[in-house]
């Protein structure tokens, strides 16, 4: 599974992050400059080969500040990550550092969602993220009770390996900042139905998780082009494919050939 670190103020090396065998970073925008992100980290970053994603964060609970605070918020953080050269097409997150009812962040993320150019991901509990109609979501293991959310595409933990950084699993296929992304033979899947089920899997034969019915197929087929998640499909004449919202699906009669479903 391909994993992620984030930081603040302590800082590994790029060095250090690729020996530990991580494909990449989520970084802070906020008003604190020891904090955030620098061009010349970006630069170091990229150079080592790893992938960047943003997240604004400026204090825990910011996010309960309301609709107005969301749109004053999206115009520093979006002025900040145009500087930094941040792509227009990669999501930009937006942190609740606290165990948060929806809806009392619900009105930031109305303000956010309405002024973004940046397609926008929230960061929180699995609550939040369920909750706030963000397309990209990063649930965090602090007030989620052991839950891990099925709409979750990042989900942090703890990790003690590398001082002051935390562990991200990518669950599902995300956009991050990386002007050519190599392929990895690891993330070669296909998208599988088994026959009688109406259930759709993305697998690369050793894991499977099931597509929720509110994701689109075309748009992880789109992530495939980019050269963000490799995606196989059946050949037009195969007999045992299905089309599903575009995209053609295999269908199976042996579920093993799935791997483990999680």
């Amino acid at each position: 599974m391909t994993q992620l670190v984030d930081y603040a103020w302590t800082k590994p090396t790029p060095a250090q992050i690729v020996a530990g065998g991580y494909a990449g970073v989520l970084r802070y925008l906020s008003w604190d400059s020891s904090k955030d992100i620098s061009a010349a980290e970006r630069d170091a970053l990229h150079a080592a080969g790893l992938s960047i994603g943003l997240v604004w964060e400026t204090t825990a609970t910011r996010a309960g500040a309301g609709y107005a605070a969301g749109v004053a918020d999206v115009t520093a953080a979006e002025a900040k990550a145009t500087a930094l050269g941040y792509p227009t097409n990669i999501p930009l997150f937006y942190a609740v550092d606290f165990d948060a009812l929806v809806a009392a962040v619900l009105p930031y993320f109305q303000g956010v969602l309405a002024s973004s150019h940046y397609p926008v991901g929230v960061y929180g509990s699995a609550n939040v993220v369920e909750g706030i109609p963000a397309p990209w979501k990063w649930q965090t293991v602090a007030w989620s009770k052991g839950r891990i959310s099925a709409q979750a595409h990042l989900y942090q933990t703890t990790l003690p390996t590398l001082p002051a950084c935390d562990l991200n699993k990518v669950l599902r296929p995300v956009p991050l900042w990386f002007p050519t992304i190599p392929p990895q033979e690891d993330t070669m899947s296909t998208f599988i139905q088994v026959k009688g089920s109406p259930t759709v899997y993305l697998t690369d034969g050793i894991t499977a998780r099931a597509v929720p019915s509110n994701e689109s197929l075309a748009n992880l087929a789109w992530l495939a082009a980019q050269g963000l998640y490799r995606i196989t499909q059946p050949a037009a004449g195969e007999v045992d494919a299905v089309n599903v919202g575009g995209v053609r699906v295999r269908v199976v009669a042996d579920p093993g050939v799935l791997g483990k479903v999680l």
